[in-house]
């Protein structure tokens, strides 16, 4: 079994990210987690999600 994270700061970017892992067989591992992360005073959303495949 392969793992891979996924991560992105573009919620469209990381649509297109998985979308593309699910054309490669790739499936969702957990909850998609949203993180927002400050920095110099500037708040940025991560979207982050685990997939895995058979070999």
């Amino acid at each position: 079994m392969k793992y891979k994270i996924v991560c992105d700061k573009h919620e469209f970017e990381f649509e297109k990210k998985i979308n593309l892992l699910f054309d490669q067989g790739w499936k969702l591992y957990g909850e998609i987690v949203v993180n927002l992360v400050g920095s110099d005073g500037t708040l940025t959303c991560w979207y982050t999600q685990s997939m895995v495949k058979d070999d």
